[in-house]
Formats: C-alpha cells, sequence, structure tokens
C-alpha cells in the first residue's frame, strides 16, 4: 500500500492510499524513480519528483503505450500536441490547488500585480476595464 498525491496542497486534496502491484520500475533526471502501479484495472505511473509527461515516449520510457489505453489522464495544465495528436478526444478538468488555472476562482491573496484581462483586483473588487499596474 502506498499513499499517492496530496503533498504540496493539503487544503483541497489529502493523499490517496491505494492498494497495487508494480508493473514496471525506471528512473530519470527530472522525475527520479518511477514506478508503473496497477491499482485494480488501473496503470498509474508514479514518479519520485514532480514530472509531467508532455510526450508519448516519456509513458513509452516506462513500458506504457498509450494508444493502446481507452482512456489517459496527464495532470498537466494544457495538451501538449504530440498527446493531442494520440487523444480521439481531449477534455481539460480546472480544479482547485497549488496550481490553480480557474484564475477567477482564486482569492487574490497576497498579489501585487494583477492581470491585463483580469477584472477583479486584490479586495475583491469588480472594474468594468482591466488595467496593469500595482494594487
Amino acid at each position: 500500500q502506498v499513499a499517492l498525491g496530496g503533498k504540496l496542497d493539503q487544503i483541497h486534496a489529502q493523499p490517496l492510499p491505494v492498494t497495487g502491484t508494480v508493473q514496471a520500475l525506471g528512473a530519470d533526471v527530472v522525475g527520479g524513480t518511477q514506478a508503473v502501479l496497477r491499482v485494480g484495472t488501473v496503470d498509474v505511473i508514479v514518479t519520485e519528483r514532480r514530472k509531467p509527461f508532455h510526450y508519448l515516449d516519456d509513458f513509452r520510457r516506462m513500458g506504457v503505450e498509450p494508444r493502446a489505453y481507452k482512456i489517459v489522464v496527464v495532470k498537466i495544465g494544457y495538451l501538449v500536441p504530440d498527446l493531442q495528436q494520440a487523444a480521439p478526444l481531449a477534455l481539460l478538468a480546472l480544479s482547485p490547488g497549488v496550481v490553480n488555472q480557474a484564475i477567477d476562482t482564486c482569492p487574490f491573496v497576497r498579489c501585487g500585480v494583477r492581470s491585463i484581462r483580469s477584472t477583479r483586483t486584490c479586495s475583491g473588487k469588480r472594474h468594468s476595464k482591466a488595467k496593469q499596474g500595482r494594487t
């Protein structure tokens, strides 16, 4: 049994305990030690350090052929061209946490500069036009 995830942001997520069998082991300079775990009918690639899997070859180095699966889930903020070409359908799920890309839901705590496109300042007040500058 191993606990997966929930280490960077324990407000929005907790580690998930899973029981599985190791299908493959590997390592690289970015991700450190890596393993493919089979948890029930799901194969999960686990890395020692944060590492995005941007390319099909990232999976293949671990003995996983992404095109052989009906569903492949990657935890990255966008689908890079290599993965996009392999996916017949691509969906993006925005979720809260350390890297929250749903900017309009961020509480704007301790921010010094607002985005040119933002319509909300750190105080939460809305403006009809976004302006670049310090708040």
